[in-house]
């Protein structure tokens, strides 16, 4: 379970662990201080956000598991 804090200053809850998500991979939208992209921003994909990662060489679907309605945090700095 993680200890930190969402926008609310609430702890963070489990966001997806088919395919596990998070920096760390461990379902969580937590950012460690390793994670200088910031896989803060929890979300729902669709196809058209991985068609557009793709096209920006992030190719989301590579990933074990990854279609469109998975939850994935998404790197706040892109």
């Amino acid at each position: 379970m993680s200890k930190s804090l969402n926008i609310f200053k609430k702890p963070l809850t489990l966001h997806s662990t088919t395919p596990k998500t998070g920096y760390l991979r461990t379902g969580y939208c937590e950012v460690p201080s390793s994670d200088f992209g910031n896989h803060s921003v929890a979300a729902e994909v669709t196809e058209e956000f991985l068609d557009f990662t793709a096209r920006q060489g992030n190719d989301l679907r590579s990933i074990d598991g990854m279609k469109a309605g998975c939850k994935w945090c998404l790197c706040a700095s892109r």
